[in-house]
Protein backbone atom coordinates (compact mmCIF):
# COMPACT_ATOMS: atom_id res chain seq x y z
CA UNK A 1 0.00 0.00 0.00
CA UNK A 2 1.12 3.55 -0.47
CA UNK A 3 0.10 5.02 2.87
CA UNK A 4 0.43 3.29 6.22
CA UNK A 5 -0.81 6.42 7.96
CA UNK A 6 -4.37 6.15 9.21
CA UNK A 7 -5.24 9.67 8.18
CA UNK A 8 -8.64 10.11 6.59
CA UNK A 9 -9.20 13.31 4.68
CA UNK A 10 -12.67 14.42 3.73
CA UNK A 11 -12.79 16.79 0.80
CA UNK A 12 -15.61 19.10 -0.18
CA UNK A 13 -16.14 19.36 -3.91
CA UNK A 14 -17.35 22.90 -4.29
CA UNK A 15 -17.16 23.16 -8.06
CA UNK A 16 -17.99 20.60 -10.72
CA UNK A 17 -19.27 22.88 -13.37
CA UNK A 18 -19.46 21.01 -16.64
CA UNK A 19 -20.96 17.84 -18.01
CA UNK A 20 -19.19 14.53 -17.52
CA UNK A 21 -19.24 11.53 -15.19
CA UNK A 22 -19.84 13.69 -12.12
CA UNK A 23 -22.62 15.64 -13.81
CA UNK A 24 -24.99 12.70 -13.49
CA UNK A 25 -24.85 12.55 -9.69
CA UNK A 26 -28.37 13.44 -8.46
CA UNK A 27 -27.24 15.52 -5.49
CA UNK A 28 -27.19 19.22 -4.80
CA UNK A 29 -24.00 21.19 -4.30
CA UNK A 30 -21.61 21.11 -2.64
CA UNK A 31 -20.37 17.74 -3.81
CA UNK A 32 -18.56 15.86 -1.04
CA UNK A 33 -15.60 13.54 -1.33
CA UNK A 34 -13.51 11.34 0.93
CA UNK A 35 -9.81 10.83 0.46
CA UNK A 36 -9.32 7.60 2.41
CA UNK A 37 -5.58 7.24 2.87
CA UNK A 38 -5.56 3.98 4.75
CA UNK A 39 -6.66 0.64 3.33
CA UNK A 40 -10.48 0.51 3.44
CA UNK A 41 -12.27 -2.55 4.79
CA UNK A 42 -15.53 -4.09 3.62
CA UNK A 43 -17.29 -2.66 6.65
CA UNK A 44 -16.21 0.83 5.50
CA UNK A 45 -17.99 0.51 2.15
CA UNK A 46 -21.49 1.69 3.20
CA UNK A 47 -20.02 4.88 4.64
CA UNK A 48 -17.68 5.46 1.71
CA UNK A 49 -20.52 4.96 -0.76
CA UNK A 50 -22.33 8.01 0.67
CA UNK A 51 -19.78 10.33 -0.92
CA UNK A 52 -19.95 11.71 -4.44
CA UNK A 53 -16.28 11.02 -5.01
CA UNK A 54 -14.00 8.55 -3.24
CA UNK A 55 -10.22 8.44 -3.48
CA UNK A 56 -8.50 5.33 -2.15
CA UNK A 57 -5.03 3.83 -2.59
CA UNK A 58 -4.43 2.37 -6.03
CA UNK A 59 -2.98 -0.61 -4.19
CA UNK A 60 -6.53 -1.69 -3.35
CA UNK A 61 -6.80 -3.24 -6.81
CA UNK A 62 -4.20 -5.77 -5.59
CA UNK A 63 -5.05 -5.99 -1.91
CA UNK A 64 -8.84 -6.17 -2.10
CA UNK A 65 -10.55 -5.11 -5.35
CA UNK A 66 -13.88 -6.11 -3.77
CA UNK A 67 -13.73 -2.82 -1.85
CA UNK A 68 -13.89 -0.91 -5.13
CA UNK A 69 -16.65 -3.02 -6.66
CA UNK A 70 -18.71 -2.97 -3.45
CA UNK A 71 -18.63 0.81 -3.17
CA UNK A 72 -19.58 1.09 -6.83
CA UNK A 73 -22.48 -1.36 -6.36
CA UNK A 74 -23.77 0.62 -3.38
CA UNK A 75 -23.54 3.92 -5.28
CA UNK A 76 -23.31 3.47 -9.05
CA UNK A 77 -23.09 7.24 -9.49
CA UNK A 78 -20.02 7.61 -7.24
CA UNK A 79 -16.73 8.51 -8.88
CA UNK A 80 -13.85 6.36 -7.59
CA UNK A 81 -10.25 7.47 -8.12
CA UNK A 82 -6.99 5.62 -7.53
CA UNK A 83 -4.45 7.45 -5.42
CA UNK A 84 -0.96 7.13 -6.93
CA UNK A 85 2.22 9.17 -6.28
CA UNK A 86 4.43 10.63 -8.98
CA UNK A 87 7.34 12.67 -7.63
CA UNK A 88 7.44 11.04 -4.21
CA UNK A 89 7.56 7.58 -2.69
CA UNK A 90 6.91 6.22 0.80
CA UNK A 91 9.49 3.88 2.37
CA UNK A 92 6.73 1.34 3.11
CA UNK A 93 5.35 1.54 -0.42
CA UNK A 94 5.55 -2.15 -1.23
CA UNK A 95 3.51 -3.70 1.55
CA UNK A 96 0.84 -6.00 0.18
CA UNK A 97 0.73 -4.63 -3.36
CA UNK A 98 2.35 -5.91 -6.53
CA UNK A 99 1.50 -2.60 -8.19
CA UNK A 100 3.42 -0.59 -5.64
CA UNK A 101 6.32 -2.98 -5.20
CA UNK A 102 6.92 -3.03 -8.95
CA UNK A 103 6.99 0.77 -8.92
CA UNK A 104 9.55 0.85 -6.10
CA UNK A 105 11.68 -1.81 -7.79
CA UNK A 106 11.68 0.14 -11.07
CA UNK A 107 12.77 3.34 -9.32
CA UNK A 108 15.46 1.48 -7.40
CA UNK A 109 16.78 -0.34 -10.47
CA UNK A 110 17.19 2.89 -12.44
CA UNK A 111 18.28 5.09 -9.53
CA UNK A 112 15.42 7.50 -10.08
CA UNK A 113 15.80 9.06 -6.64
CA UNK A 114 16.41 12.80 -6.36
CA UNK A 115 19.80 13.57 -4.82
CA UNK A 116 21.29 16.58 -3.13
CA UNK A 117 24.82 17.82 -3.85
CA UNK A 118 26.18 15.83 -0.90
CA UNK A 119 25.09 12.58 -2.48
CA UNK A 120 22.05 11.90 -0.29
CA UNK A 121 18.48 11.14 -1.27
CA UNK A 122 16.17 14.10 -0.81
CA UNK A 123 13.47 13.11 1.63
CA UNK A 124 12.90 11.60 5.03
CA UNK A 125 12.95 7.87 5.90
CA UNK A 126 10.05 8.45 8.29
CA UNK A 127 7.96 10.20 5.65
CA UNK A 128 8.76 10.01 1.92
CA UNK A 129 11.52 10.22 -0.66
CA UNK A 130 11.46 12.63 -3.60
CA UNK A 131 11.95 11.20 -7.09
CA UNK A 132 13.89 12.73 -9.98
CA UNK A 133 11.11 14.34 -12.00
CA UNK A 134 13.49 16.38 -14.15
CA UNK A 135 14.92 16.21 -17.65
CA UNK A 136 18.20 15.15 -15.97
CA UNK A 137 16.60 11.91 -14.79
CA UNK A 138 18.56 8.81 -15.88
CA UNK A 139 17.04 6.67 -18.61
CA UNK A 140 16.07 3.03 -18.29
CA UNK A 141 17.15 0.32 -20.73
CA UNK A 142 14.53 1.54 -23.21
CA UNK A 143 15.63 5.17 -23.09
CA UNK A 144 12.76 6.34 -20.85
CA UNK A 145 13.03 8.72 -17.92
CA UNK A 146 10.85 8.34 -14.83
CA UNK A 147 8.04 10.52 -16.16
CA UNK A 148 8.01 8.81 -19.54
CA UNK A 149 7.86 5.36 -17.98
CA UNK A 150 5.38 6.29 -15.25
CA UNK A 151 2.73 7.60 -17.66
CA UNK A 152 2.62 4.22 -19.39
CA UNK A 153 2.73 2.34 -16.09
CA UNK A 154 -0.32 4.15 -14.72
CA UNK A 155 -2.21 3.77 -17.98
CA UNK A 156 -1.43 0.06 -18.30
CA UNK A 157 -1.56 -1.06 -14.68
CA UNK A 158 -4.28 1.16 -13.18
CA UNK A 159 -6.53 2.64 -15.84
CA UNK A 160 -6.63 -0.49 -17.98
CA UNK A 161 -8.10 -2.55 -15.10
CA UNK A 162 -11.48 -0.87 -15.61
CA UNK A 163 -11.91 -0.57 -11.84
CA UNK A 164 -11.39 3.17 -11.59
CA UNK A 165 -12.89 6.38 -12.98
CA UNK A 166 -9.48 7.99 -12.93
CA UNK A 167 -6.51 8.86 -10.74
CA UNK A 168 -5.34 11.40 -8.23
CA UNK A 169 -1.63 11.88 -8.89
CA UNK A 170 0.11 13.00 -5.71
CA UNK A 171 3.46 14.77 -5.68
CA UNK A 172 2.47 16.50 -8.89
CA UNK A 173 3.76 19.84 -7.61
CA UNK A 174 4.85 22.45 -10.11
CA UNK A 175 7.83 24.05 -8.37
CA UNK A 176 10.59 21.90 -6.78
CA UNK A 177 12.82 24.74 -5.64
CA UNK A 178 11.18 24.76 -2.18
CA UNK A 179 13.03 21.49 -1.51
CA UNK A 180 16.27 23.47 -1.09
CA UNK A 181 14.76 25.13 1.99
CA UNK A 182 13.09 22.01 3.41
CA UNK A 183 15.47 21.15 6.24
CA UNK A 184 13.42 18.09 7.15
CA UNK A 185 13.99 16.67 3.64
CA UNK A 186 17.70 17.47 3.23
CA UNK A 187 19.62 14.75 5.05
CA UNK A 188 22.79 16.78 5.69
CA UNK A 189 21.75 20.39 5.94
CA UNK A 190 22.58 22.68 4.21
CA UNK A 191 22.55 21.23 0.73
CA UNK A 192 20.83 21.78 -2.59
CA UNK A 193 19.00 19.60 -5.09
CA UNK A 194 21.48 18.05 -7.53
CA UNK A 195 19.33 16.41 -10.23
CA UNK A 196 22.25 15.50 -12.52
CA UNK A 197 24.39 14.18 -9.62
CA UNK A 198 27.47 16.18 -10.56
CA UNK A 199 28.14 17.25 -6.98
CA UNK A 200 27.00 20.83 -7.62
CA UNK A 201 23.62 22.15 -6.56
CA UNK A 202 21.28 22.95 -9.43
CA UNK A 203 20.69 26.56 -10.31
CA UNK A 204 17.12 27.10 -9.02
CA UNK A 205 15.92 28.66 -12.29
CA UNK A 206 17.33 25.76 -14.30
CA UNK A 207 15.85 23.25 -11.86
CA UNK A 208 12.42 24.84 -12.24
CA UNK A 209 12.55 24.69 -16.04
CA UNK A 210 13.81 21.10 -16.03
CA UNK A 211 11.19 19.92 -13.53
CA UNK A 212 8.28 21.62 -15.26
CA UNK A 213 9.31 20.23 -18.64
CA UNK A 214 9.40 16.69 -17.27
CA UNK A 215 6.14 17.09 -15.34
CA UNK A 216 4.35 18.62 -18.31
CA UNK A 217 5.55 15.77 -20.50
CA UNK A 218 4.35 13.22 -17.92
CA UNK A 219 0.80 14.56 -17.53
CA UNK A 220 0.45 15.11 -21.28
CA UNK A 221 1.58 11.57 -22.03
CA UNK A 222 -0.71 10.13 -19.37
CA UNK A 223 -3.69 12.03 -20.79
CA UNK A 224 -2.95 10.86 -24.32
CA UNK A 225 -2.81 7.24 -23.15
CA UNK A 226 -5.93 7.17 -20.97
CA UNK A 227 -8.05 9.51 -23.10
CA UNK A 228 -10.51 12.18 -22.05
CA UNK A 229 -12.76 9.67 -20.31
CA UNK A 230 -10.39 9.39 -17.35
CA UNK A 231 -10.43 11.90 -14.51
CA UNK A 232 -6.91 13.04 -13.60
CA UNK A 233 -6.39 15.29 -10.60
CA UNK A 234 -3.16 16.90 -9.43
CA UNK A 235 -2.23 18.67 -6.21
CA UNK A 236 -0.39 21.74 -5.06
CA UNK A 237 0.10 24.71 -7.35
CA UNK A 238 -1.38 23.54 -10.64
CA UNK A 239 -0.92 25.11 -14.05
CA UNK A 240 -1.79 22.17 -16.31
CA UNK A 241 -5.36 23.26 -16.94
CA UNK A 242 -5.42 21.95 -20.49
CA UNK A 243 -4.56 18.41 -19.40
CA UNK A 244 -5.86 17.80 -15.87
CA UNK A 245 -9.44 17.87 -14.63
CA UNK A 246 -8.68 19.74 -11.44
CA UNK A 247 -6.51 19.95 -8.36
CA UNK A 248 -6.85 19.36 -4.64
CA UNK A 249 -6.24 22.26 -2.27
CA UNK A 250 -4.78 20.27 0.62
CA UNK A 251 -5.25 21.36 4.23
CA UNK A 252 -7.37 24.30 3.14
CA UNK A 253 -6.83 27.12 3.98
CA UNK A 254 -3.50 26.48 5.67
CA UNK A 255 -1.31 25.29 2.80
CA UNK A 256 0.10 27.70 0.19
CA UNK A 257 -0.57 30.89 2.11
CA UNK A 258 -3.55 32.44 3.83
CA UNK A 259 -7.24 32.46 2.94
CA UNK A 260 -6.87 35.01 0.14
CA UNK A 261 -3.91 33.15 -1.37
CA UNK A 262 -5.75 29.84 -1.35
CA UNK A 263 -8.82 31.35 -2.99
CA UNK A 264 -7.70 34.13 -5.29
CA UNK A 265 -4.01 33.80 -6.17
CA UNK A 266 -2.87 32.66 -9.60
CA UNK A 267 -3.01 29.06 -8.35
CA UNK A 268 -5.92 29.49 -5.92
CA UNK A 269 -9.17 27.60 -5.74
CA UNK A 270 -11.32 30.19 -7.48
CA UNK A 271 -8.69 30.55 -10.20
CA UNK A 272 -8.64 26.79 -10.70
CA UNK A 273 -12.43 26.73 -10.98
CA UNK A 274 -12.28 29.34 -13.72
CA UNK A 275 -9.32 27.84 -15.58
CA UNK A 276 -10.51 24.24 -15.47
CA UNK A 277 -13.95 25.30 -16.72
CA UNK A 278 -12.69 25.03 -20.30
CA UNK A 279 -12.05 21.32 -19.89
CA UNK A 280 -14.92 18.79 -20.13
CA UNK A 281 -14.93 18.24 -16.37
CA UNK A 282 -14.08 20.55 -13.48
CA UNK A 283 -13.10 18.65 -10.35
CA UNK A 284 -11.32 21.24 -8.22
CA UNK A 285 -11.51 20.36 -4.54
CA UNK A 286 -10.77 21.65 -1.07
CA UNK A 287 -9.52 19.45 1.75
CA UNK A 288 -11.52 20.98 4.57
CA UNK A 289 -11.05 18.67 7.54
CA UNK A 290 -9.23 15.54 8.55
CA UNK A 291 -9.36 12.58 10.87
CA UNK A 292 -5.93 11.25 11.67
CA UNK A 293 -6.72 8.11 13.66
CA UNK A 294 -9.50 6.33 15.48
CA UNK A 295 -8.87 8.45 18.57
CA UNK A 296 -9.20 11.81 16.82
CA UNK A 297 -12.56 13.42 16.23
CA UNK A 298 -13.27 15.31 13.05
CA UNK A 299 -12.29 18.92 13.52
CA UNK A 300 -12.82 21.65 10.92
CA UNK A 301 -9.76 23.67 10.06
Amino acid sequence: MFVKRTQIIAIFLLAMLAAGPLGAIPHSYPRVANFYTTDPRIEDCPRLSQFDLIIMPGAMQDINPEIITTVRALNPDAVILAYFPAALMWPDVGYGSVLCQDYWDKVEANDWWLYDNKGNWVGNPDYWWILNFTTNCPEDEYGRTLGEWLASYIADEIWATGLWDGMWIDGCFDDPTWLNDAESLIQDWPAMVDSDKNGVGDNPDDLLVSWQAALSGFVSSLRSQVGNGAIILGNGKQYYHGVLNGAIRENFPKMHGDWDDNLFSEYGYVTNCEMFRSYPLNASMMSCYSKYDEHTVYEPY
